[in-house]
């Protein structure tokens, strides 16, 4: 109201008529002017509210997706420890029963039940099928394990080849009795009871933290 007085003191009116005129055009002018802010206002809510539902719904879309994605990636991972676990555990089966065949072979005192002949040829034999066991297995398995495991395994893969190499000179060669063949007995024997235990240590160590007994 303050405005349109000015407006017309501004003009110069001076008749009620003519003051009354503007004042009522005036009034009319500015309800007009607010109802249109009014409604842009409106709009302008409108809009926002539906940008933000339209974002929304968009982003629930998106949350879900992601909580979806890492679902599979733990069902995943479920079942990549189920699996390592389950080669461990039978990876570490057939190297402790390949080393107790190995230890039984190269001990030097062995009971003889009925031929000593026959009981020699199954004890190497024994190991033997013990050892290619393990070695298949292992490399069939390889990709479960870390490079530094699969340098430990493949050291005691060759430790174990290497002590059934030696122990059967005498046989192969057809020198049994000979000094060479007692030389290759007992350099079996050695690394049978002294440099297979350490390298298994380690195994077992890599092994826990594999399967989360200790912290890596």
């Amino acid at each position: 109201m303050k405005e349109i007085l000015e407006l017309v003191k501004f003009l110069g009116i001076t008749s009620i008529g003519s003051v009354a005129v503007v004042i009522i055009v005036g009034y009319t002018l500015r309800k007009l002017f607010e109802t249109d802010l009014i409604k842009d206002a409106e709009k302008f809510k409108a809009t926002l509210q539906a940008e933000a539902t339209v974002s929304k719904l968009k982003l629930d879309k998106q949350i879900e997706s992601f909580k979806s994605e890492l679902s599979i990636l733990s069902s995943a991972k479920v079942r990549l420890y189920e699996n390592r676990l389950e080669v461990i555990a039978t990876l570490y089966e057939k190297v402790t029963k390949l080393h107790g065949n190995i230890l039984i072979m190269t001990h030097p005192l062995k009971l003889v039940n009925e031929d000593l002949e026959k009981e020699e040829k199954e004890r190497i034999s024994k190991v033997a099928d013990a050892g290619d066991d393990f070695t298949n297995y292992y490399r069939s398995k390889k990709l479960f394990f870390e490079p530094s495991t699969c340098e430990l395994l493949e050291e005691l893969k060759d430790k174990f080849y290497d002590i059934y190499y030696d122990y059967t000179t005498g046989r192969r060669l057809n020198i049994e009795g000979s000094e060479l063949e007692y030389k290759k007995v007992m350099k079996a024997t050695e690394a049978a009871n002294q440099e297979i235990p350490p390298i298994l240590e380690k195994l077992e160590e890599d092994f826990r933290k594999l399967i989360g007994v200790i912290e890596k």
